[in-house]
C-alpha cells in the first residue's frame, strides 16, 4: 500500500458530480460551494501517510483543511467534507483502499486505486 502515500493533487473530476453529491444528501450549501470551486479550477489536494497500519488522509481545499486518522479494519468517528459526522473504516482490498463511512443517512464508499503517477477514487453511496 506504499503506492498511495504522498500527496496527490485533483486533476479532474467526473461531469456528474453534482448528481453524486445530490444522491449522496450533500448540504445544498455546501454543494453550492464545491461545484463553484471546482469551476474557478480551484486545487483541491489530498495527503495520506500511513505508519504501521494506520493512515493519516488530510484534504486541502480552498476553505480548509480536514485530517483524519484511521486504524486500518477498526470503526472511527472521523468527518466528511462537508462536515458531517461519519463512523469510517478504512481497508485495503487486494490493490485499493477502501473508505467506508457511514452516518445517520448515507454510506458513502470510496475505492482507490494507483497506476503510475495517477491515483483513481471510485465513488457510490448508499442513502439509508
Amino acid at each position: 500500500m506504499a503506492q498511495f502515500v504522498g500527496r496527490w493533487k485533483m486533476e479532474s473530476y467526473d461531469p456528474n458530480i453534482e448528481e453524486f453529491m445530490t444522491a449522496s444528501n450533500t448540504p445544498d450549501a455546501m454543494k453550492s460551494v464545491l461545484i463553484s470551486e471546482f469551476a474557478k479550477g480551484s486545487t483541491f489536494m489530498y495527503d495520506y501517510s500511513r505508519t504501521g497500519t494506520t493512515w493519516n488522509m488530510k484534504t486541502i481545499t480552498p476553505f480548509g483543511e480536514l485530517e483524519n486518522t484511521f486504524p486500518e479494519g477498526q470503526p472511527t468517528a472521523s468527518k466528511l467534507v462537508d462536515g458531517r459526522d461519519v463512523t469510517t473504516v478504512i481497508t485495503v482490498d487486494g490493490n485499493k483502499l477502501v473508505e467506508k463511512a457511514t452516518g445517520v443517512d448515507v454510506t458513502v464508499v470510496a475505492e482507490r486505486t494507483v497506476s503510475g503517477d495517477t491515483m483513481t477514487s471510485k465513488y457510490s453511496c448508499k442513502i439509508m
